[in-house]
């Protein structure tokens, strides 16, 4: 059951377990441009590492605009035992009135008196956003974890630190209690091709960079994309559309870490990815060292969590296998 907002053609409501909290709660131009406003003074603050008080601030007026005259963020949290998921749900094809509420920054939400509530240990807030109603996920099979990764880094474009993530992975999880196929090529066909072989695989990790809006055709409204490498190291700009027709069997989790993924491709003021923002000093480069550390952090976080909830045994997926494999 659901805890946290849920966004309806009407407006919104916040629940707990399910059940609504207080009343059901139009969406108004005002909050749009709130919610709007908070979500780019929130990019602004880290792009210009901005120090905790700019970002607690943030905190408390997200905070003051949820829990709204009856206090019901606040009964929200006392209704619920941890860890707390907090789940901002929209309809699949969202306008861009209820885009606004998906991207507002709940991470940084500060409870009066408290703090970060991303930052107590024991209560263990984390946030989730999810497009469309939840399905019924198929039962875990009989094995261990078995983890596909791979991470596409094309020529003129900044090097990613895709290594520190499949350590991070690999120190979520325990090396002994994983199946790891490493495809090293970054290219998206070999990707599928090494999937058919093995007959599919249950979690597949991608890191690369992202685009929210690039020209795929010449005259057309930009699509999002994944700028993942053809046959000699080159862009090769890869949309969901091109990852679909790939995956002869669909994984159960499709991890993907890459900047952009969660910008509508209607939204501008983005670096595209490209020449001249590759890895080194100044502001870039630190920027790029922080993400970095964050989508560490973030792996570990998801992947201890998919494990503990998998309640798999330590069965190999394939007798005599390697745990880790690569491809050349």
């Amino acid at each position: 059951m659901a805890t946290g907002v849920v966004i309806d053609g009407s407006g919104f409501e916040i629940v707990a377990d399910g059940v609504r909290v207080g009343p059901h709660r139009a969406l108004t131009d005002v909050d749009e441009a709130l919610l709007s406003d908070l979500a780019t003074r929130y990019l602004q603050a880290v792009q210009a590492h901005a120090g905790d008080d700019v970002f607690l601030a943030l905190g408390r007026e997200l905070w003051s605009w949820l829990d709204g005259d009856q206090g019901q963020m606040a009964a929200m949290l006392d209704r619920v035992s941890a860890p707390v998921t907090f789940e901002v749900r929209g309809p699949r094809s969202p306008e861009e009135r209820e885009w606004a509420v998906l991207r507002a920054p709940f991470e940084l939400l500060v409870r009066p008196g408290v703090g970060f509530l991303a930052g107590d240990a024991v209560q263990r807030f984390c946030v989730a956003r999810r497009l469309g109603a939840p399905v019924a996920a198929p039962d875990p099979d009989g094995f261990r974890l078995g983890l596909a990764f791979m991470a596409s880094s094309p020529r003129r474009q900044h090097e990613l630190d895709f290594e520190a993530e499949e350590a991070a992975i690999l120190a979520a999880v325990d090396d002994t209690r994983v199946d790891l196929v490493v495809e090293d090529t970054g290219n998206p066909v070999e990707l599928g091709r090494r999937l058919a072989d093995l007959g599919g695989m249950p979690v597949v990790h991608l890191s690369c960079h992202g685009v929210n809006r690039y020209p795929v055709r010449p005259g057309r409204t930009g699509v999002p994309v994944l700028m993942m490498e053809d046959e000699v190291g080159d862009d090769l700009p890869t949309a969901a559309a091109d990852l679909v027709r790939l995956f002869t069997s669909v994984p159960r989790l499709l991890f993907v870490s890459a900047c952009l993924t969660a910008t509508s491709a209607g939204t501008a003021g983005h670096l595209p990815a490209g020449p001249g923002r590759r890895a080194g000093a100044g502001e870039g480069g630190r920027m790029r060292c922080w993400l970095t550390r964050w989508r560490r952090r973030w792996c570990r976080r998801v992947f201890r969590r998919y494990w503990a909830g998998t309640g798999r045994s330590a069965t190999s997926r394939r007798p005599c296998s390697r745990r880790t494999c690569t491809s050349s």
